[in-house]
């Protein structure tokens, strides 16, 4: 699968953006230098976005196969956005289904 996103900088100066992309799945690359890695949704809250889980987090049986085949990516990128010019970020990320 691939994905973007279009950003344009309607300043008349540059401006610094931290942009960051999760994924289900594991993320294959990504342009302008972002950075891949890989999150454990099973103990950082990064991605539920809260310090607490879902209600249903705890109970659900997740098979233990998922997060060696699967997982969250997370896609993070850093850079200085010129002005008047629109920047497209892409990333591709495959995912197993069963």
């Amino acid at each position: 699968m691939n994905g973007k996103i279009v950003l344009t900088n309607y300043r008349r100066e540059p401006v610094k953006v931290e942009v960051t992309r999760h994924v289900l799945g594991t993320a294959d690359k990504a342009d302008h230098d972002g950075a891949i890695s890989k999150v454990n949704v099973f103990e950082n809250d990064e991605f539920t976005g809260t310090p607490a889980h879902p209600y249903w987090w705890h109970w659900y049986g997740w098979p233990s196969w998922w997060s060696q085949f699967n997982g969250v990516a997370r896609i993070h990128w850093q850079f200085d956005l010129p002005p008047g010019k629109p920047l497209e970020l892409a990333y591709d990320w495959h995912y197993f289904w069963h």
